[in-house]
This record gives structure tokens, C-alpha cells and sequence, in this order.
């Protein structure tokens, strides 16, 4: 496949398997600082010379917490879930910060509760 094959209409990333092993990724950023910024010809750029290798992931029973936390070490904006050696999703930043302010709320709640529990006694 080449660079100019891939037709990008709000694609988070591209991931590329050899069975069930992730061996790369493609992102949009990938893209853009790789093929286009470094001035490739699209006609003749191999995806695999501007994929991302190495692919970090996270289980998909870890916290949310965990996959922000490999996410920030790595400076990553898409991580690959897992389950059963199998990928089953995506989780990207937009998806973490929408989550964000559910938990906080939950955690008012609860703190709530807790508070309402403890006049009671």
C-alpha cells in the first residue's frame, strides 16, 4: 500500500497486523510529518516507511488512568486496547477528556453520599 492510496475522511489511525500482532500505526500526524512535510512522493512512499512500530497498548481492564498515563510517557494520542491478545479499540484523548468530567462528577457524588451518610450517625 502506498501513502497515496489512503484517503483520510476523519481517520483516527490506521493499524497494521501480521496475524493478530500489531506491527505499526499510521496516524494522521504520521502523514503529515513524514510523507508530506518531509516532501515524499506520495506515488512512491511505502506505508511502512512512515508507520510508527513499537505499538504501545493497553489492557482493556486497566483503569482509564493507566492507558493516560502510557499515553503521556510516550506522547501518544491513540493507544490500541487489548483483551485476550486481541486489539478490540482505540482509546484517544478526546475519549479520555470526555470521560473526565463523568468521573468527576461521579466522585462529587459519591463524596456527597458520603458526607449525607456521615450527618446521619
Amino acid at each position: 500500500m502506498h501513502v497515496k492510496d489512503i484517503k483520510i475522511t476523519k481517520l483516527a489511525a490506521l493499524l497494521f497486523m501480521d496475524k493478530k500482532i500489531i506491527v505499526g500505526i499510521v496516524t494522521e500526524r504520521d502523514i503529515i510529518e513524514r510523507a508530506i512535510l518531509a516532501d515524499r512522493d506520495p506515488k512512491t512512499t511505502l506505508v511502512r516507511d512512515i508507520m510508527s512500530a513499537n505499538i504501545k497498548t493497553v489492557h482493556a481492564l486497566a483503569p482509564v488512568e493507566k492507558a493516560a498515563e502510557i499515553m503521556g510517557e510516550n506522547n501518544i494520542k491513540k493507544l490500541p486496547v487489548i483483551l485476550n491478545n486481541e486489539m478490540v479499540g482505540i482509546i484517544t484523548v478526546t475519549d479520555i477528556s470526555r470521560a473526565i468530567p463523568a468521573f468527576s462528577e461521579a466522585i462529587d457524588d459519591l463524596i456527597q453520599f458520603y458526607a449525607e451518610s456521615r450527618k446521619e450517625h
